[in-house]
């Protein structure tokens, strides 16, 4: 059973775009595509006219249509193997007992989802407190945020956090769909409680 979750919010677009910025992106990785896709200015240029895009902007990159998050060093119970587990994209996986489950590449012995759901919570708990802690830069000068009520740098510059909320949000999103789809009732709920909290 193979699967991957997909970014609802990337998929902005037509259809010829996507296909030609997976081109655009494949072409840069292997040298066989680039010689089968010829007249590489040609092709963003075709790109830019049919979609109103500009050749360099944003819409026209690449970006992986599937939600990401990696758990490193997973270990097998059964055989003792350790390796880095992608939640969202790990081709070894099946169902027990009607919830599906990540397998060991080894051995093919079921993880134990609870222990992957207690350390995806950590994680979360980790980037939440990360999030609410973190540090404001100015955007002039890019230097730490010194004096706790200052409005503005001493450069005039007003100040961002390290960390967007946008990011957090994503990572929240992925975390929902991973719960959702194990039946990780836990993690499910910790991030609708996480996502209810005003950032």
């Amino acid at each position: 059973m193979q699967y991957a979750l997909h970014k609802s919010y990337v998929l902005k677009g037509t259809a010829l775009r996507r296909s030609l910025s997976n081109l655009m992106f494949l072409r840069g990785i292997d040298e066989t595509v680039t010689s089968i896709v010829t007249g590489n200015t040609t092709l963003r240029q075709s790109q830019a006219r049919s979609e109103d895009v500009g050749e360099f902007s944003d819409l026209a990159d690449w970006t992986d249509p599937c939600d990401t998050h990696i758990i490193n060093e997973v270990i097998c119970k059964a055989c003792n193997h350790c390796r880095d587990l992608d939640l969202c994209k790990d081709k070894q996986r099946a169902l027990k007992d009607g919830i599906p489950v990540w397998l060991c590449a080894q051995c093919y012995v079921a993880y134990d989802n609870e222990e992957i759901e207690m350390r995806m919570i950590d994680v979360l708990q980790h980037k939440v407190m990360s999030y609410v802690l973190q540090d404001l830069r100015c955007v002039c000068c890019n230097e730490i945020k010194r004096e706790n009520l200052a409005e503005f740098c001493t450069y005039a510059g007003n100040f961002v956090p390290l960390i967007s909320g946008k990011e957090i949000e994503t990572l929240l999103n992925t975390f929902n769909n991973v719960a959702s789809y194990h039946k990780m009732q836990l993690l499910q709920q910790t991030v609708l409680q996480a996502l209810k909290t005003p950032r």
